[in-house]
């Protein structure tokens, strides 16, 4: 495979970090039907459907806006000749509700994929996958706080991450998820102060 240039992008603010709207969606390795699609000739294209088993769907991870920080890291390892891309993303989930408590209880040994889903103040979407069917990602860590006072932190920064062949895919298939009225749910336990 030849080398090819690396323009500097077009659209403006290319390297500002952020965006308008951005949620993770996560499946269980367990639910997907594997194998997953493959990539295109690009190496990052994927624009085949992420197939989940029978009754499976994405499901959305509500983080506080401002806290959301995906990773990409190349790491080498015992020889040139072996390597791969720790990716990884952390948020911050507002409150100690019921819900967050029961997520860790019931899926703290979460593994699988995650699909970060940025939308710019363009309105358009952006739709980076994290893991593979080889190598998903984990729930790594979780740190819990409980702010003394109103401006300071209380809830949860959860830490996903996992080490891949290849670096972040761009997902362009269709997304299977959870049905609206369970998005709503979401957005109730988002306002939730406790």
């Amino acid at each position: 495979m030849d080398l090819f240039n690396l323009s500097k992008p077009l659209e403006p603010n290319a390297g500002g970090g952020g965006g308008i709207v951005n949620e993770l969606l996560l499946a269980k390795l367990d639910d997907i039907m594997l194998p997953l699609p493959g990539r295109g000739a690009d190496g990052v294209t994927i624009a085949d459907d992420i197939m989940l088993k029978s009754g499976k769907k994405f499901h959305r991870l509500y983080v506080t806006n401002k806290t959301l920080e995906p990773s990409q890291k190349r790491v080498s390892g015992s020889n040139a000749d072996c390597y791969g891309y720790e990716v990884g993303v952390t948020g911050f989930f507002p409150g100690l509700g019921k819900k967050i408590l029961s997520f860790l209880a019931l899926h703290g040994s979460f593994t699988g994929l995650i699909i970060l889903r940025s939308i710019g103040a363009d309105g358009a979407e952006e739709r980076f996958l994290l893991g593979d069917s080889a190598t998903p990602v984990e729930l790594s860590d979780t740190d819990t706080k409980w702010g003394k006072l109103p401006n300071e932190d209380k809830g949860t920064t959860l830490t996903f991450k996992g080490t891949q062949k290849f670096p972040l895919a761009i997902y362009e298939g269709e997304l299977v998820m959870t049905e609206d009225a369970q998005n709503a749910d979401v957005a109730t336990v988002a306002d939730d102060p406790n």
